[in-house]
């Protein structure tokens, strides 16, 4: 939003500095976010991430795939684990993965 109106609104933009300035921090933003959706190391990370930590379930009864923010199963429920320990959920391990991505774009930026 802060960039239309400095693009869109003269005296935001007198406000917000030089023109110049506000295109290389868009430009820097979007490749930052288009390296975090390419960058295989990421997706690598997430899926190891996933598949150690996050405990993923399949129950046999309603033939569904369950995770942590699945309903509580009925406890006649036939529940196999598929993967994972349950230490983190899955906002955790996209958050983890982001956060090391980032620090990683820091650091080569």
């Amino acid at each position: 939003m802060w960039a239309a109106l400095s693009v869109e609104n003269a005296a935001c933009r007198d406000e917000t500095g030089d023109l110049l300035l506000l295109l290389l921090l868009l430009g820097w933003g979007a490749i930052a976010g288009g390296l975090m959706r390419a960058v295989p190391c990421r997706l690598c990370l997430d899926s190891l991430l996933g598949a150690t930590l996050q405990r993923t379930q399949y129950s046999n009864t309603s033939g569904r795939i369950l995770t942590d923010t699945s309903a509580p199963p009925a406890e006649v429920a036939d529940i196999k684990v598929v993967s994972g320990l349950d230490v983190l959920s899955n906002n955790n391990v996209n958050l983890i993965s982001s956060i090391l991505t980032a620090l990683a774009l820091g650091y080569f930026a």
